[in-house]
């Protein structure tokens, strides 16, 4: 489990600095796990920021919600997991 430091550390880029977070589960299971979204106290979605900046991708498999939000440059410089290269839900 990654301490707070740590994940200050890597939500700075972002621009969260020292905003809190709240994390809501949504009614969805990957892997039997409960899924979630995560936005600071001022409405900064967690994922679809780092998604907008380049740093991931989002992943078809699991939700469509990030899509419109990933970045060209993104897809061309990072290999997509080949599980995510199909759309649609497992």
């Amino acid at each position: 489990m990654l301490n707070h430091l740590l994940i200050s550390a890597l939500l700075l880029p972002i621009g969260v600095g020292n905003s809190e977070l709240n994390c809501d589960l949504i009614g969805e299971l990957s892997w039997g796990r409960e899924v979630g979204i995560c936005t600071t106290s001022t409405g900064i979605d967690i994922n679809q920021a780092i998604v907008e900046r380049g740093y991931a991708l989002a992943c078809p498999r699991y939700s469509a919600r990030y899509l419109r939000y990933q970045q060209e440059m993104a897809i061309a410089a990072q290999k997509r997991a080949k599980y995510c290269l199909t759309g649609g839900r497992p």
